[in-house]
């Protein structure tokens, strides 16, 4: 019999999975490293290559972090 998770279960892992995905989306706003910010963007870039999506390479980190978000 496969597992199944109680309604409340899924609405607090939706809750935190929507925490994190909004934390990830505004990492370079708040983040003031910029060897931190350079790595966030190679790890976007790196996210376009596992989803077998093409980005212009001549777009900045901004712009291909906010292509990712509407993808």
């Amino acid at each position: 019999m496969p597992f199944i998770a109680s309604k409340i279960a899924d609405f607090i892992l939706n809750f935190i999975i929507s925490l994190d995905e909004q934390e990830f989306k505004e990492f370079d706003l708040y983040e003031t490293n910029e060897e931190d910010i350079k790595t966030y963007y190679n790890y976007v870039r790196l996210l376009y290559l596992l989803f077998n999506m093409n980005y212009d390479s001549d777009y900045d980190g901004k712009k291909v972090k906010n292509n990712l978000s509407e993808a």
